[in-house]
This record gives structure tokens, C-alpha cells and sequence, in this order.
């Protein structure tokens, strides 16, 4: 088994929980969050046994989904927003 987890992000005051993107060009931040399943109800996180996922290591490539979601009714302005997600894989 592998057990596969995401870290919070480089975006300024952001958790696992509710990870944040930074605009490229300006101050403004946007939430948003990364779920295990597409009904996203299941966060990915980096707490083991908590939210963090296991998969069957077979030696072979697989994909494993991400399902990322916005929260409506943040004022942002217009513009490109980033952050870095470290996925750990620890066997």
C-alpha cells in the first residue's frame, strides 16, 4: 500500500482545509479546496489516516484523480491566480 497526501499550498494563510491562490499581479486571494471524490466531500489533506489516501502500489503507473472546487461569492478581482500543491507519497 501507498499512502498519498497533499500539502496545504504556498498561498499565504492556507490550510488544508481551505487552501488559498495568490493573484500573479496584485494582493487579492481566492479560496478554494481539493477533495478526494467528485461529490467533494472528502478534502485531501496531509493528516495520516485522516484525509490522505491509500492506494494499492502495483510498481505500474495510475492516475488518481483531484477534484478542485471555488466557493461562490468571493470578491476578487479579474486576474491569474496560482498556488503549489506538494503531493507526498509514502510507501
Amino acid at each position: 500500500m501507498a499512502e498519498l497526501s497533499l500539502d496545504a499550498g504556498t498561498g499565504p494563510g492556507g490550510n488544508t482545509d481551505r487552501r488559498r491562490m495568490e493573484q500573479d499581479e496584485g494582493r487579492d486571494r481566492l479560496d478554494y479546496g481539493l477533495y478526494q471524490d467528485p461529490g467533494r466531500t472528502v478534502h485531501w489533506g496531509d493528516r495520516s489516516g485522516v484525509d490522505t489516501l491509500e492506494v494499492q502500489a502495483t510498481g505500474a503507473p495510475q492516475t488518481v484523480p483531484i477534484y478542485g472546487q471555488i466557493p461562490g461569492g468571493q470578491r476578487v478581482r479579474d486576474g491569474v491566480y496560482s498556488d503549489t500543491i506538494t503531493v507526498t507519497v509514502h510507501f
